[in-house]
């Protein structure tokens, strides 16, 4: 399992997929992306398209301007 991020991406995802019982490798392949980009994402090195935040939002149950927004905030 890959190491957990501060960041509020990172907890907001991690908080759902242990809702609806899914691992972080189950939602790369729902996204149809890489088990590293969607790290790079969680941890804040990269920031997720429009088009990944909506798939992430719709798999997740969330706001596809949610997570955009998660995605710039930084770590606390």
């Amino acid at each position: 399992m890959a190491a957990r991020s501060d960041t509020p991406l990172a907890k907001a995802v991690d908080r759902k997929l242990y809702i609806l019982g899914m691992t972080r490798a189950e939602l790369a392949q729902h996204l149809r992306i890489s088990n590293n980009y969607l790290s790079c994402m969680l941890v804040g090195r990269n920031r997720p398209t429009i088009d990944i935040a909506n798939r992430m939002a719709a798999v997740l149950e969330m706001d596809g301007r949610e997570i955009r927004e998660l995605a710039l905030k930084k770590a606390m």
